[in-house]
């Protein structure tokens, strides 16, 4: 690590060595009543178009993204390679909508 004022900058070994993940967040918000947004965005039909760098989705008529638990790979082009997310479920409220 090293230190840069109030900041610590880690090197890419400091994370492989503590196995340490980044974790990656992004928000936005649209014009759209917020159950037709929720529809839209569970259903794995539409994720090719806002995934960025979207190849496939593994096992897409396998793939339910619904409940707790679901899980999903997505791949997309990360870097100039495909790249696997895995992803599970952990929450699903549609009680916000």
């Amino acid at each position: 690590m090293k230190n840069c004022g109030p900041w610590l900058l880690r090197s890419r070994e400091d994370y492989e060595r503590e196995g340490a993940m980044i974790r990656v967040e992004l928000s936005h918000s649209f014009p759209t009543p917020v159950e037709d947004g929720f529809t839209y965005i569970t259903d794995t039909k539409n994720w090719h178009e806002y995934w960025p760098d979207f190849v496939r989705l593994e096992n897409q008529h396998d793939v339910s993204w619904r409940a707790p638990g679901d899980t999903a790979t997505v791949v997309v082009k990360l870097l100039g390679r495909e790249t696997n997310l895995d992803m599970t479920l952990e929450e699903f409220d549609r009680t916000h909508s």
